[in-house]
């Protein structure tokens, strides 16, 4: 082996000996991101804990409990607000089918009645037993529950739902508006010969 050789080698194997002695820092770089996630994890815990106890906070739109039985029907007619475009067999757009601000009654473009929507509190005992007698005289199979005046937390440990067989979703202040609605507890069902939405309202002392 010349000089030459036998210098590299003796240096290469030299350098990988000292390359051994230097200090690893891996170790506390991970140790560092361990103690870094574990504040992350227990800032995210305290966070989510706050949010989910203003989700279960969360009132649905309050309504007046009714003092006498009444019907009322509401004209769901609407001024659209932006042209509704005209569209071929192809799925392309070939014109404008209705313009901004045509007035639209949706219950004329329809066959078929979609399921009834109950309106009350499900906090108010008096409210639910008037929400099973509508179930059952009305014989309803499919239909949508909506709760006002009472919290989202309150509705879980109630567990009304379970007994109803329903979902109970939260009522908000645009339904009450565009249903008009004034009063719990309102069943609101379609009447296709009249294209109107009928409201039933019932009072708590129903017979």
């Amino acid at each position: 082996m010349s000089l030459l050789k036998l210098v590299l080698l003796n240096g290469l194997i030299i350098g990988l000996t000292f390359a051994k002695t230097y200090e690893i820092v891996e170790p506390d770089l991970l140790s560092e991101i361990e103690s870094k996630k574990y504040e992350f994890i227990q800032q995210f815990a305290k966070m989510s804990s706050k949010m989910e106890e203003r989700f279960y906070s969360i009132l649905g739109a309050s309504l007046p409990p009714a003092k006498n039985n009444y019907i009322y029907y509401v004209n769901p007619t609407v001024a659209l607000k932006k042209d509704i475009p005209k569209v071929d067999r192809k799925g392309e757009i070939v014109g404008i089918l209705y313009k901004k601000g045509t007035k639209i009654n949706p219950l004329e473009h329809i066959s078929v009645k979609p399921p009834p929507m109950i309106i009350f509190n499900d906090c108010d005992d008096r409210e639910v037993f008037i929400v099973k007698r509508l179930i059952k005289e009305k014989r309803l199979i499919n239909y949508f529950l909506v709760s006002g005046g009472c919290s989202i937390k309150q509705i879980k440990d109630r567990k009304v739902y379970e007994n109803l067989k329903s979902r109970i979703y939260l009522l908000t202040d645009e339904l009450v508006k565009k249903l008009n609605l004034k009063n719990t507890v309102s069943f609101v069902d379609v009447d296709l010969n009249r294209k109107r939405i009928k409201v039933e309202v019932y009072k708590k002392d129903i017979n």
